[in-house]
């Protein structure tokens, strides 16, 4: 949920600016529709039981949750990548948390505390769930929870990956002091440790199941993937068409055959990084275009991300309430709650989220050039 329009990492000089990289925005705009769908889909099994999906769109659904995967790879090449320069440079990791959190916190507060009323005003638009003080304060503060359904998620459901991102960025953030090589290191041995601690002593409390987690380890495929991008560039003309397939390939094959992901470094975290560097060396190669549209929901992917749980919520509340779902298909439903959901992601993107973020960066720079 991060993206390159802003350099979000820059030491209180600002840097030259970077390129665009439209591949990237475009990537994190599938990311967030796969995410979506797989809500909306899940929307349909518990709000529509009995006008159950398609089979293999069932399974589509299931394919989405690799959307947070993508999303995680993402995040890892774009800090390395907007962050090259300020490794060992004083200032940085304070500048770089001020700007990620700027980016990230404002928007999820709101969304959040938008999400707490709702579950207190029509509670019946969300089922079984109920507000919790202690589960309330610690969804502000990004720190693991579990919610009344005995969930491992916030009051706002989806804000579970950003407790995994805040955690990254404190971790990417102590590193700055030193070069990117030993940064990674250090970043390879953490997230290693904590990966097969977690195999080998399977956590059960919230923040156990975070902190020893192998989806770190997706962050980290990602920063690799940068520093290949940032050191030799784009992949040759043959392997940057042939790598992208493959890896949108693996990633497809998991609506086939899901238990690939009882391997998710392999079959999911590696295959993401290689369709990130595949597309970035088509776009650097001039070999693919990418639709303008696609730019456009990735540069609103985080209004998009955090809304769309509330926007389908009340999309299938309305279409039971009214009975349309009688006469309309689950999956022609749940395509119009992706659409839906878009629709408002950018009405928040635009209106809030934009120039909330532009307002709130010029009032940081402007205090650190002073």
């Amino acid at each position: 949920m991060t993206s390159v329009r802003v350099p979000l990492a820059t030491a209180p000089v600002a840097p030259p600016a970077r390129p665009l990289l439209v591949s990237i925005q475009c990537l994190r705009g599938v990311a967030a529709l796969l995410v979506v769908m797989l809500h909306a889909q899940g929307a349909v099994a518990l709000k529509l039981p009995g006008k159950s999906a398609l089979n293999g769109f069932s399974a589509l659904g299931h394919f989405g949750s690799i959307g947070v995967d993508v999303f995680f790879v993402i995040s890892g090449f774009i800090m390395v990548y907007v962050s090259r320069d300020r490794f060992g440079l004083r200032g940085s990791a304070t500048d770089f948390l001020a700007r990620r959190a700027i980016r990230i916190v404002p928007l999820y507060w709101l969304v959040t505390a938008l999400m707490a009323i709702l579950l207190v005003a029509v509670p019946q638009a969300f089922d079984t769930l109920k507000l919790g003080v202690g589960h309330t304060i610690a969804s502000f503060l990004f720190l693991p929870t579990t919610n009344s359904a005995g969930e491992m998620v916030p009051v706002l459901g989806v804000g579970w990956t950003l407790s995994y991102e805040m955690l990254f960025y404190v971790v990417f953030a102590s590193l700055l002091s030193i070069s990117l090589r030993t940064s990674l290191v250090v970043s390879a041995i953490l997230f290693t440790t904590a990966a097969v601690a977690g195999q080998l002593w399977p956590p059960t409390g919230a923040t156990g199941v975070m902190l020893l987690s192998d989806r770190f380890l997706e962050f980290f495929v990602g920063e690799c993937v940068a520093v290949w991008f940032l050191r030799h560039g784009a992949l040759g003309s043959r392997a940057s068409r042939a790598v992208p397939a493959i890896a949108a390939g693996a990633l497809v094959a998991h609506v086939f055959f899901p238990d690939m992901r009882s391997v998710p470094l392999l079959t999911i975290a590696v295959p993401a990084g290689a369709l990130v560097l595949g597309l970035l060396s088509l776009e650097q190669r001039g070999l693919l275009r990418f639709p303008r549209w696609l730019e456009r929901t990735g540069d609103e992917s985080y209004s998009l991300y955090l809304s769309h749980s509330i926007t389908n919520a009340v999309f299938f509340k309305v279409c039971v309430a009214t009975h349309i779902s009688r006469f309309v298909p689950a999956e022609a439903l749940i395509v119009v709650a992706i659409v839906n959901a878009m629709i408002w992601g950018r009405v928040l993107h635009r209106t809030v989220e934009r120039p909330m973020t532009r307002a709130l960066t010029r009032a940081w720079q402007q205090r650190s050039e002073a």
